[in-house]
């Protein structure tokens, strides 16, 4: 298993997982965390997602960012168009 590579970008940290099909997201200082997965599909899909019921007022700013986030990274990666 190929050990991830982690690199962050101000509110979330990133990294690719395995066999680099998976790509995780997280929170730094919370427990928010969401995997996205390259799948036969041409989108990612998402999995493997934990709130943090500490942080309740920041889930739906944690999604979308991450959304937003593993799309970009997706495009870079040749993952998705």
């Amino acid at each position: 298993m190929n050990m991830p590579a982690m690199w962050a970008s101000g509110f979330l940290q990133h990294c690719l997982i395995g066999s680099d099909t998976d790509y995780c997201m997280t929170m730094p200082g919370t427990r928010y965390s969401i995997t996205y997965r390259k799948g036969a599909e041409p989108w990612l899909l998402a999995s493997d997602g934990y709130d943090d019921s500490d942080f309740p007022s920041r889930k739906h700013t944690f999604r979308a960012r991450a959304w937003t986030a593993a799309n970009d990274k997706a495009r870079e990666l040749g993952w998705i168009v």
